[in-house]
């Protein structure tokens, strides 16, 4: 946090924002970026179809899978997925919606010639260690340690890790753990799922070699003598 603070500190007097260090408000990445940058629908594409499958899947495998299985085996099935799924939605949820991270932007009329006279890059004592900070153009600060500029959102995001597409979202100090718990949680309702999906369908060709080896060998007519 004492980079983060020395990064505002840095610009506070050049760019005039009036940032005091540790009072820094952020702003989520779903929302239209004030660089004034179209709104493209298509990036909403891979969120939209994540989505769906996730939930018209799991909907499917309650709706003619869980059922049987409740019949064949324990009741305590449809239960333990239904838990499973909520804690995947509830965290696929957070990683979308939750603020990652980002650092406000000076305002486009503020020290405009500051770009011109700001050094690339500058560097700052921290507890006795040397951080070397990076001037954004875009956003018009230093940046700290680990704080990067994503490319799709247009903004500095804080331990910037990466931008998924599929949740629409940078990853970043924020939101990582719930984008990792989403990820954990969600390879586990994939295999149960299919593992589940696979003891349904052994029960069923079971249950329909037995009707066919009925029909196919039926028992012998017993003769009056």
């Amino acid at each position: 946090m004492d980079a983060i603070k020395w990064g505002h500190e840095l610009t506070g007097r050049q760019l005039g924002l009036g940032y005091a260090a540790g009072q820094i408000t952020h702003q989520s990445s779903n929302m239209p970026a004030a660089s004034g940058k179209r709104f493209k629908p298509s990036k909403y594409v891979p969120v939209s179809a994540a989505a769906i499958f996730l939930v018209g899947a799991t909907t499917l495998f309650f709706a003619f899978t869980c059922p049987g299985l409740s019949l064949y085996i324990s009741p305590i099935i449809p239960i333990y997925n239904a838990v499973v799924f909520l804690f995947v939605l509830a965290n696929f949820s957070m990683a979308t919606f939750m603020d990652p991270g980002i650092f406000p932007r000076a305002e486009e009329d503020e020290d405009k010639e500051d770009d011109f006279r700001a050094p690339l890059y500058k560097t700052v004592e921290i507890k006795g260690i040397q951080v070397r900070m990076k001037w954004c153009a875009t956003c018009r600060f230093y940046r700290p340690p680990r704080c990067s500029h994503c490319s799709v959102c247009d903004n500095c995001v804080e331990e910037f890790d990466h931008h998924c597409p599929w949740v629409n979202n940078c990853i970043g100090r924020r939101n990582y753990r719930y984008f990792f718990l989403f990820l954990l949680s969600l390879t586990v309702h994939i295999m149960g799922v299919f593992g589940f999906g696979l003891l349904y369908v052994l029960y069923q060709v079971e249950e329909l070699s037995g009707i066919r080896m009925a029909v196919t060998y039926p028992p012998p007519i017993p003769t009056v003598q």
